[in-house]
Parts: C-alpha cells; sequence; structure tokens
C-alpha cells in the first residue's frame, strides 16, 4: 500500500521513528482519504480537530509537517503551513510546563523508595541531573568521571542532539549513583533495567498525593529549579543538551526571575 512506503521515508532515531509512525496512523492517515485533492481548508479543519482532542502544540506542530510531506508524497499540492505551525507555537509560548515543587519532589523520591524501588533510581536521575529518558536508562557506569556524567548515548541510539554533553554531578545524586554501584550486579548500565516509567510513574504520584506528572516533567522539574536557583540560563541548556539558548527561554521562559529594571 502506498501508505507503508510513506512510512519507510521516516528517517532518525528508532524511538522518533517509532513515534512519527504512530503519530501518522493514528492522527493522520484515517483522515485524510484522498491526499491528492487535500487543500488549505482541510488542513485547518484537522487543525481544529487536533486541538479540540487536547495534542499538545509540539505533537501538532509534528502533525502539520508530517500531512505536508504525506501530501506531496501522494502526488499532492505543496501547502504552505508556514503560517499554522507559527500560530501553534505561539500557544505552546503561552503554556506553563508542569513541573514538581522541592516538597513534591522530595515526597515523591520517598515514596518511589518505598513504593517501587525500581523506579527510584531512573526518577532521581531524572530530577538530580535533568536527563531525558533515554538518557537515563542509556547511562553506564563508565559514563560517571570525576563527579560528572557524560551523556553521549540514548538507550537505542545517540542522544537527540547527536551530541555528547558533560553534567556536573551533585552531592545527592553522587550518593545515589554510589549506594546503586555497591549492590550493581556487574552491569555496564546504571539502570540495569529498560522499560516503560511513565504507568509506574503515574502509581507512584498517587501514593504520593501529588500531581500526576510524565517522566519528561521530572527533568522540566530539574530545569526548573535551577533557574529558580538563579542558575544562567545558557549553563541550563548545555546541561539539558539543548542546540539553542532560544529553546530553554521558550520552554522554560516563566520561570525566569522578573529582571530589576533599576539599572542607574
Amino acid at each position: 500500500m502506498a501508505e507503508s512506503n510513506f512510512l519507510d521515508t521516516f528517517y532518525g532515531r528508532p524511538n522518533t521513528i517509532a513515534t512519527y509512525k504512530s503519530l501518522f496512523t493514528k492522527w493522520i492517515e484515517p483522515y485524510l482519504a484522498d491526499p491528492k485533492t487535500c487543500n488549505d481548508l482541510r488542513i485547518r479543519m484537522l487543525l481544529k480537530y487536533w486541538e479540540r482532542k487536547s495534542l499538545s502544540p509540539r505533537t501538532i506542530k509534528v502533525l502539520l509537517r508530517l500531512t505536508k510531506k504525506y501530501i506531496l508524497y501522494e502526488g499532492g499540492p505543496s501547502l504552505e503551513i508556514s503560517r499554522m505551525v507559527r500560530s501553534v507555537m505561539r500557544s505552546k509560548q503561552q503554556e506553563t510546563v508542569k513541573a514538581l515543587t522541592l516538597q513534591e519532589a522530595q515526597s515523591l523520591i520517598y515514596t518511589c523508595k518505598s513504593f517501587d524501588p525500581e523506579l527510584a533510581l531512573p526518577v532521581q536521575i531524572a530530577l538530580y541531573a535533568g536527563l531525558r529518558r533515554g538518557e537515563v536508562f542509556g547511562l553506564q557506569w563508565k559514563d560517571i568521571r570525576s563527579n560528572t556524567l557524560i551523556v553521549s548515548r540514548s538507550y537505542n541510539g545517540p542522544t537527540k542532539s547527536g551530541k555528547a554533553r558533560a553534567i556536573p554531578v551533585n552531592k545527592k545524586l553522587q550518593e545515589v549513583l554510589d549506594a546503586q554501584l555497591k549492590k550493581s550486579d556487574n552491569s555496564e548500565r546504571v539502570v540495569t533495567k529498560t522499560f516503560d516509567p511513565n504507568p509506574r510513574l503515574k502509581k507512584v504520584c498517587t501514593k504520593a498525593s501529588v500531581g500526576e506528572i510524565t517522566f519528561h516533567g521530572l527533568r522540566h522539574t530539574f530545569a526548573t529549579r535551577a533557574l529558580d536557583q538563579g542558575r544562567n540560563v545558557k549553563e541550563v541548556a548545555t546541561i539539558l543538551g539543548h542546540a539553542d539558548v532560544s529553546t530553554t527561554l521558550n520552554i522554560y521562559w516563566q520561570c525566569l526571575k522578573p529582571m530589576d529594571m533599576e539599572i542607574f
């Protein structure tokens, strides 16, 4: 079928390809029966449908680009989507990222240790170092050097940027890693088992009586805490692995302290 051939055109990291395929088959393919006759109005109607389904601006941005690529692949017109993408991303900049307070994070860690000890290690690495999920599960003991984490891979490929980065290890994370190393069974990976943490994290959030948060929200928590403590935006961007400081600013603009305008 033509659709399956289109799916073969996706490229990137394995988990990125899997995400694109899932988005296409769920949100695009069923609603574009004849891509060759698709027009701007049809795309706008589809955009409104995605918004009604409460898809995130980031997801909608990907869907718009996949839709344009799909229509071209099927021999349809080259549609202009840049205005729609800009509109979607403006709404994204108005969003507030979901992150835990210090007290909530502490409660989550405490509950993890007693309720789901296996989840506690990846949760603490994400909270204390701001790593992405794949980076947490891809972390190896050889990556820990002189109080520094060298993040050079995801569990199934390179990092999102394709580049390695160095992250300072704070005292709390060092204690966590030291404790894990003592009971490590000669595994090269710090987190020995790879699993989807989100369903289990949801249960722990309920148990800890904190607002539900995804594993990626732990990364947001790290970033918001760092910025709230006055860490330099450039430094935070480097730790997070953002290629451009503007990415960090767009996501965490609401975390920056108000500027003191008394400059004279």
